[in-house]
């Protein structure tokens, strides 16, 4: 009869004095998962699932290999290449011109939006132009809702508005004077 292994002495495939489970990672399931990668450009949570490994599992892989495991080591560098690869083909296919560039091009946006994103920049001025912080804006919003809802709160809300813009244009007067 086989005995069974403490935890201090490992799983059969682990290095030695690890602790845990048998990893079920093999060259074969990380194979098919960085080819849905590059074909289909999705995700790697996404081609892991498909493949019946958990996301969280198969991003545990991939940062045991950034940290030197050699057991996943490749299997990262291969991530980090299907993923580039799969930029690379929907920005060909983009290029191309042909059926479905609008699609890889949308795709390329949201997949890799530090790259391929739009970078539209907005703008938000108060009185005078000084910038104003968009929560205030978000909280004033709120606040008309509530003011709409309960009309008694009206004056009180009103006056509290007149206070802080006459306080902002205070404050943005101040700092146009100082040298």
């Amino acid at each position: 009869m086989a005995r069974k292994r403490s935890r201090a002495e490992g799983s059969a495939d682990s290095q030695p004095g690890a602790r845990g489970r048998p990893t079920t990672f093999t060259a074969e399931i990380g194979a098919k998962i960085c080819q849905k990668m590059r074909t289909l450009a999705v995700p790697l949570t996404i081609a892991a699932e498909s493949e019946r490994v958990p996301a969280s599992t198969v991003c545990d892989w991939v940062e045991r290999g950034d940290q030197g495991d050699p057991r996943y080591a490749e299997f990262a560098i291969d991530v980090m290449q299907a993923e580039a690869q799969a930029a690379c083909t929907l920005s060909a296919r983009t290029l191309g011109g042909k059926s479905g560039a609008g699609s890889a091009a949308w795709m390329l946006e949201r997949r890799f939006p530090k790259h391929f994103g739009r970078r539209e920049k907005l703008k938000v001025t108060g009185i005078d132009y000084a910038p104003m912080v968009v929560r205030a804006v978000e909280q004033f919003e709120e606040i008309q809702r509530t003011v709409v809802l309960d009309p008694t709160l009206t004056a009180s809300v009103n006056a509290d508005l007149a206070r802080r813009h006459e306080e902002q244009r205070q404050r943005a007067e101040a700092k146009q004077s100082k040298p």
